[in-house]
C-alpha cells in the first residue's frame, strides 16, 4: 500500500531512486482509510533513521501517514540556528553546513515529540534509538553537563503516560526500550563491557502473539548495542512476555500482557550495509584494534539475509496499528449511538409528558 510523508521529505526521492515508488507527499491523501504512526525520532541522523522506518512500513498492506517527531528542545535549537543562516553559510565551516541542514529538516518535518499526547489521529507510536547512551535516565539536572541525565526526559515520560492512558500500540527500540523498561517496571539499564553488535539467529518463544505470524521458529536481526535491560528483572516480571531472544542476546523483544507497548532491541529496519558503516564510525572512533567486530556477518560482502523479517515485522506491527484505529472508530461510534439513543428518549419522555397534561 502507500506511505505517506510531509510534503518534499527527503525520504520520497531517496525510496523512489531504490525503486520504491509508493512513497508519497502527504498532500495526496485521499478519501481513503489511513491510519497514522508517528515516529518518535531521537537519532542524530534524523533522515536517515526517518527513511530507514518508513522504508520498512512501505512492504505493509495498509495506507499509512508517518509523521516524524523529535524532543521540543531539538527544534527550540534548530530554529536558532535557521535564524542564523547568513552568519553560517558566511562562516563556511563544513560542521556548521551540517548542522545547518539538520536544522532545517527539523524545522520542515518534525514536530514536537508532546504533540504526539494532543493528537487524536495517532494510531501507533515508533520510539527510536538515542546515542547519548551513557547519560543516565533521568531529567537532566545541569544543562552544562550532558551526563546529568536526558534533556527530554520528562518529555519523553509524558509522552510515556499518554500511551498508558491510551493503550496506543508503541515500538520502543534500543535506549527507548531501556529508558520505558526502567520507567513502567523499575527495571535497570546496564552497560556491556563491549559492544553487541552482528546479526543474530532469535528463537521465537511466544508463536501466538500477532507480533511474531510468519516469522517462524527463529529469525535473523541485525542487534547493536552496549547496553541492556536486566536479563533476570526482565524474566521475573508477570506483566512482561518475552518474544524472541538468544544466549547472546538475552530477550530482544517483549510485549505487554496487559498494556501496548512492545520491547525491542533488534534493527530489522537496518540497511545490508548499516553495521559497516557503524564499524566504520568505530574504527575511527576507536582504533582498529579496539572496535567492535560485528558478529555473522560479512564486512566485505554484506547481504541483508534478513530483508523478508523486516518486511514481516513492521507488516505486523501496522496492523496492530490499523487493530487500534479500528478500536477507536468503534468506540466514536458506539458513543455516538448512544447519545442519539440519549436525545431520542429525552425527546419521547419529553412528548409523553406533553399528551398526559390537561
Amino acid at each position: 500500500m502507500t506511505i505517506y510523508i510531509q510534503d518534499n521529505h527527503p525520504a520520497i526521492d531517496i525510496l523512489k531512486n531504490e525503486g520504491i515508488t509508493n512513497i508519497k507527499p502527504a498532500s495526496e491523501i485521499g478519501d481513503q482509510e489511513v491510519i497514522t504512526i508517528a515516529l518518535g525520532n531521537l537519532m542524530d541522523n534524523i533522515v536517515e533513521t526517518e527513511t530507514q522506518f518508513t522504508r520498512s512500513l512501505s512492504a505493509s498492506n495498509r495506507d499509512i501517514l508517518l509523521s516524524p517527531h523529535t524532543p521540543t528542545k531539538r527544534l527550540e535549537a534548530a530554529q536558532i540556528t535557521v535564524n542564523n543562516t547568513a552568519e553560517i553559510v558566511e562562516s563556511g565551516s563544513k560542521e556548521d553546513l551540517i548542522k545547518l541542514e539538520k536544522a532545517y529538516h527539523r524545522t520542515q518535518f518534525q514536530k514536537p515529540l508532546s504533540d504526539i499526547k494532543n493528537d487524536p489521529s495517532i494510531d501507533a507510536i515508533i520510539l527510536t534509538g538515542f546515542g547519548k547512551y551513557k547519560a543516565p535516565l533521568q531529567q537532566q539536572t545541569d544543562p552544562n553537563d550532558r551526563e546529568s541525565g536526558v534533556d527530554f526526559y520528562d518529555e519523553f515520560t509524558g509522552v510515556l503516560d499518554d500511551v498508558r492512558e491510551k493503550n496506543t500500540p508503541t515500538l520502543a527500540t534500543c535506549w527507548a526500550a531501556h529508558a520505558s523498561l526502567n520507567y513502567f517496571y523499575g527495571i535497570e539499564r546496564k552497560r556491556k563491557p563491549e559492544k553487541l553488535t552482528g546479526v543474530f539467529d532469535l528463537q521465537v518463544t511466544q508463536k501466538d502473539s500477532p507480533l511474531m505470524e510468519r516469522l517462524g521458529d527463529s529469525f535473523p536481526s541485525p542487534i547493536s548495542r552496549y547496553c541492556y535491560s536486566d536479563e533476570a528483572a526482565i524474566q521475573a516480571e508477570p506483566n512482561l512476555i518475552p518474544l524472541a531472544g538468544s544466549k547472546e542476546t538475552g530477550t530482544a523483544l517483549a510485549e505487554e500482557k496487559n498494556g501496548s507497548v512492545v520491547y525491542s532491541s533488534v534493527h530489522p529496519e537496518y540497511l545490508k550495509d548499516t553495521l559497516k558503516l557503524e564499524n566504520e564510525r568505530d574504527i575511527k572512533n576507536m582504533g582498529k584494534d579496539n572496535a567492535p567486530i560485528p558478529e555473522n556477518y560479512d564486512l566485505q560482502n554484506p547481504k541483508r539475509t534478513w530483508d523478508t523479517v523486516n518486511t514481516v515485522f513492521f507488516s505486523n506491527f501496522a496492523e496492530a496499528a490499523y487493530n487500534h484505529h479500528k478500536a477507536k472508530a468503534e468506540a466514536v461510534s458506539e458513543l455516538e449511538q448512544q447519545q442519539i439513543t440519549h436525545i431520542m428518549q429525552f425527546q419521547s419522555d419529553s412528548l409523553t409528558g406533553m399528551i398526559g397534561q390537561p
